[in-house]
């Protein structure tokens, strides 16, 4: 309403998030270092002079593809938009050496997603891929089924980079993360 009361031609207002927080999902608090649903899917409200108030975006994106956007109504070309984003979406969970000492299991392990429409591949570095329909499981709480197809093309994501690799941060560096709360003792 104080968009449309501004009197205002031009310019966007966008309020999204990083990440999402688990609250019991998965047996999760917090964001952790995972890609469920839960931690991926955040809100984003964008408002225009050429987006109508109210209009619904079914259509899922990355983040990068609102950073295009941006820039693109900034003028600044981009070929990422919100307007069209690809049909195949990625997503990537790196383990930290913290995280992997502290709390183990599937937190000692890298993580990549891809969504295609309702179907979504999640694998791990240790070699288990799952299949979700999240038109049918939106959380992806039931148990997955096998990837069949996807396990290659998830294979090679792991393949394409190798940021995840297992780094430990300095002393200084987990004390100053210790004194802003964002590691434990």
């Amino acid at each position: 309403n104080a968009w449309d009361g501004s009197g205002r031609k031009q310019g966007v207002v966008a309020v999204t998030s990083d990440h999402g927080e688990y609250f019991g999902e998965h047996q999760y608090l917090e964001h952790g270092r995972t890609i469920y649903p839960t931690v991926l899917h955040v809100p984003l409200v964008l408002r225009a002079a050429d987006v109508d108030a109210g209009a619904v975006f079914e259509k899922p994106a990355a983040m990068h593809h609102l950073h295009g956007e941006l820039l693109r109504r900034a003028g600044i070309p981009s070929e990422l938009s919100l307007m069209d984003p690809p049909e195949t979406i990625y997503a990537a969970a790196w383990s930290d050496v913290y995280w992997a000492q502290a709390l183990g299991g599937e937190f000692q392990h890298d993580h990549r997603l891809l969504r295609r429409g309702s179907e979504v591949a999640m694998a791990s570095s240790d070699g288990s891929c799952s299949l979700f329909n999240v038109d049918e499981d939106p959380r992806m709480l039931g148990p997955g089924k096998d990837c069949g197809a996807y396990k290659q093309e998830l294979v090679e994501l792991f393949s394409q980079d190798n940021a995840g690799a297992l780094v430990a941060p300095s002393e200084e560096t987990l004390e100053r993360l210790k004194s802003l709360g964002y590691v434990g003792e």
